[in-house]
């Protein structure tokens, strides 16, 4: 291959590394963010339950609020873990792929063969459904709470 084309894909496949490491940053970011605030809103709402709502009216929006709060820490949880269990995978996949590599080690310098290896990106549709329902769940439990609060604001 001309060289100018391997210089290119050399920078193509660094870009994308670095980009992957970025997404999984921002990622495990915003897992740490939902967790936080979902857990704080639930202590928070049960904490202050009698101040902010002295009368109680609509408790089952209340305790929608707060099975939505949990949900989302749930879901969060259950993606990190689907997560952690493609990157075993993916793991195991590499570690094979360097054991090949090794036993044909002597036939590739010998014969001057340039091992080609391929880097693919995919996002997992089932972690990104699992993080789609922990944010809607976090969503709903933070308007369940507003309107829970506001309509007994509003009464009292």
């Amino acid at each position: 291959m001309d060289d100018n084309f391997k210089d290119a894909q050399k920078r193509f496949v660094e870009q994308l590394e670095n980009r992957t490491q970025q997404a999984g940053r921002v990622a495990a970011d915003l897992d740490k963010t939902l967790i936080s605030l979902s857990a704080g809103a639930l202590v928070f709402s049960m904490t202050f339950v009698n101040t902010l709502a002295p009368q109680k009216f609509w408790l089952p929006v209340l305790f929608g609020a707060w099975i939505a709060f949990a949900l989302s820490v749930v879901f969060v949880i259950l993606a990190m873990r689907a997560e952690q269990k493609m990157l075993n995978a993916v793991t195991l996949e590499i570690a094979e792929h360097c054991s090949t590599l090794e036993e044909t080690a002597e036939l590739i310098c010998s014969y001057h063969i340039s091992p080609d290896v391929k880097t693919t990106a995919a996002i997992n549709p089932k972690i990104r459904r699992l993080n789609f329902t922990a944010l809607s769940c976090f969503l709903i439990g933070v308007a369940a709470l507003g309107c829970f609060v506001g309509y007994n604001l509003w009464n009292t």
